[in-house]
């Protein structure tokens, strides 16, 4: 059973939704600091904890969206590796398309710039930029999911909205030159972060979910 602080955990697991729309006011360094620092309770295998994470905001972020901005316009992007997805993936994908095209529409963006978009962070005031070392196994991608979704959590906990990015990833490179990665150091996914600007369409937004029937198997014999 569920008592008063386990309902607020499950409230805050509720809560959290990609938000692609925030408020000009940045968060100050004490409270990202502190919502890093409950970020580094995920789990990880064998407590190896391998996330290497780079906060970016203010100007040294407007610099960076600028780079990434340049890197795609010029075509220096990157081919994303996704994988075989198999037809309940990409007919959620479509789903989620179709879901999102009328919010589009209400906040006037134009669906060919949401790429765009995706590389301007949102324009959140702040980002999370994950990396991890070396070649990632399998044990150690579940790793950096993991982590990535206790920071949108602790975010969620700290007052903050958070979107997970995959799309910045098409300009890696750029993101890397402007970091100054060691050469063993690959970004895995990228997070916004900031206050939800609660008006707007894109920040009310929130995604479907299949329902426990349809991937949620209980073994009874």
């Amino acid at each position: 059973m569920c008592n008063e602080e386990t309902m607020g955990l499950l409230a805050g697991i509720a809560a959290r939704r990609s938000c692609r729309a925030f408020e000009n006011t940045p968060p100050g360094p004490e409270l990202l600091a502190s919502v890093l620092k409950y970020a580094t309770f995920s789990p990880s295998a064998k407590n190896a904890q391998p996330w290497e994470v780079y906060v970016v905001a203010g100007e040294r972020l407007d610099a960076l969206r600028a780079k990434m901005d340049e890197a795609f316009r010029q075509g220096r992007g990157v081919p994303m590796h996704a994988g075989r997805e198999m037809p309940a993936w990409q007919a959620r994908a479509r789903e989620l398309s179709g879901a999102l095209a009328p919010v589009l529409e209400r906040q006037g963006w134009e669906p060919k710039s949401f790429i765009g978009r995706c590389l301007r962070f949102f324009d959140a005031p702040a980002a999370a930029i994950v990396c991890m070392d070396g070649e990632p196994s399998p044990l150690h991608l579940l790793d950096i999911g993991m982590f990535t979704q206790t920071l949108c959590l602790s975010a969620a906990g700290h007052g903050l909205a958070s979107c997970i990015i995959a799309y910045t990833l098409i300009v890696e490179p750029a993101i890397r030159e402007f970091l100054r990665l060691p050469a063993e150091r690959r970004v895995m996914i990228t997070v916004a972060l900031g206050f939800p600007a609660k008006d707007q369409p894109m920040a009310q937004f929130r995604s479907g979910r299949a329902g426990a029937g349809e991937n949620v198997h209980f073994v009874r014999s």
